[in-house]
């Protein structure tokens, strides 16, 4: 008999990554076969027993890819390392240190009393002048006597009463007129002005025209007649 060939097997992975039978157990049993073969040597070999011995083979190499196939792969183990983070605590600020107040008590300096020794003042002497012959004093003058205002309200004088203008009754126009008159010894009126005016020009233009002829009792003082301002009011009223 020659050198038995076995078949050869596909020791290339599938495509789901398992291999169908593993290399080193085929080596191994094609390794058993061969050597089996060569120990029978010329002697004639039933056809059975090699028919036997290529079931055998079959059989093995059918259970192992069985078991490579239904053998899941086996997944990496990835590690990873998970750090756990801690919250990080607020920095407080240090306590603030509170001092104690201190209260000084401050006292006014006393007063110092000082003593003031008074000093004495000198005394001037001045010298007084006399004369010899000194005048006796003037003796005072008299006091002057009082004096009497004219007048002109007495009945002798028989002085007239101002017109009363036409257009000033027609108009309805009243008022006082205040005349200021100066009065000779003689008992005339030698100047009369408008002292206070009545608010129309008509009754002050006959107020004067009329007292300017008056005739008045003269002022008088210890020596006699003098002459005299006095105050003439004249009232122009429709009411009388």
């Amino acid at each position: 008999m020659g050198r038995l060939e076995l078949p050869a097997f596909d020791t290339r992975p599938e495509q789901d990554g398992a291999f169908r039978v593993p290399s080193a157990r085929l080596q191994h049993v094609h390794r058993g076969i061969r050597d089996a073969w060569d120990r029978l040597g010329s002697r004639a070999v039933p056809l059975s027993i090699v028919l036997c011995m290529h079931a055998l083979c079959a059989a093995v190499l059918l259970t192992s890819s069985i078991h490579t196939k239904n053998t899941p792969p086996t997944a990496p183990i990835q590690a990873r390392m998970i750090l756990e983070s801690r919250p990080v605590q607020p920095v407080l600020p240090p306590p603030a240190v509170t001092l104690p107040e201190q209260t000084i008590d401050v006292q006014p300096p006393s007063p110092i009393l000082v003593e003031h020794t008074p000093v004495p003042s000198k005394a001037i002497s001045v010298p007084v002048i006399v004369p010899n012959n000194v005048p006796s004093a003037a003796p005072l003058a008299a006091s002057p006597a009082p004096v009497t205002l004219p007048r002109f309200d007495a009945d002798y004088l028989s002085n007239p009463t101002p017109a009363y203008p036409a257009v000033s009754r027609r108009l309805r126009e009243e008022g006082t007129v205040v005349l200021r008159v100066l009065v000779r010894k003689n008992g005339e009126a030698a100047q009369v002005f408008i002292g206070q005016s009545s608010g129309f020009a008509r009754l002050d233009r006959s107020a004067r025209d009329t007292v300017t002829h008056w005739r008045f009792v003269p002022a008088r003082d210890a020596d006699g007649p003098v002459d005299e301002w006095v105050l003439v009011p004249i009232e122009f009223s429709l009411r009388r």
